[in-house]
């Protein structure tokens, strides 16, 4: 997994409609999502193969704590 920029959102986004879709559960908003990617210790990771965005998750960090707040993984 590789820290990914706001740029890379909709990649994400697309990951967790399809987990939503799959695993039939409720997402927050697009705009929750988003809105927590500006807070300066929030992140988002993204995990390629071949290409391929397959996994994605929101981590906050406290000092030397590290916190999983939300993910997705493509069905593939």
């Amino acid at each position: 997994m590789v820290e990914a920029g706001q740029d890379k959102f909709d990649q994400f986004w697309q990951l967790m409609e399809e987990t939503k879709d799959r695993d039939q559960f409720r997402l927050h908003s697009k705009e929750y999502y988003r809105k927590m990617l500006g807070v300066e210790f929030i992140k988002l990771y993204l995990a390629n193969y071949q290409d391929n965005v397959i996994a994605g998750n929101i981590v906050s960090y406290f000092g030397d704590m590290a916190t999983y707040i939300h993910g997705a993984s493509g069905s593939e």
